[in-house]
């Protein structure tokens, strides 16, 4: 922002009240805070992206589910399994 230009505009005293939380919370001005918002949303429109604060994943906008590795009795079970040592025993 090379030059700065001033604007005044009508909102509902609700939402001035969350850009004012907003401002404070972030140490800055409420015209620092709206100029923010305001760029990041012209960001989010160049992108064609919905949600800003997550990262699109992929282009469903699904996340990759995280599973827990295997445990050593866990594995050693399949291990069994695998070999047939864990299937009922042939006669």
């Amino acid at each position: 922002m090379s030059e700065i230009s001033s604007l005044s505009l009508k909102i509902p005293q609700e939402l001035k009240e969350q850009i004012k939380a907003a401002a404070l919370e972030n140490q800055v001005s409420i015209s620092a805070e709206v100029a923010a918002r305001l760029a990041k949303s012209f960001d989010i429109d160049a992108k064609g992206s919905i949600n800003a604060e997550q990262p699109d994943v992929d282009n469903q906008h699904t996340e990759e589910v995280v599973e827990q590795p295997l445990s050593q009795k866990e594995l050693k079970k399949i291990r069994q399994l695998i070999k047939g040592k864990g299937t009922s025993k042939k006669k």
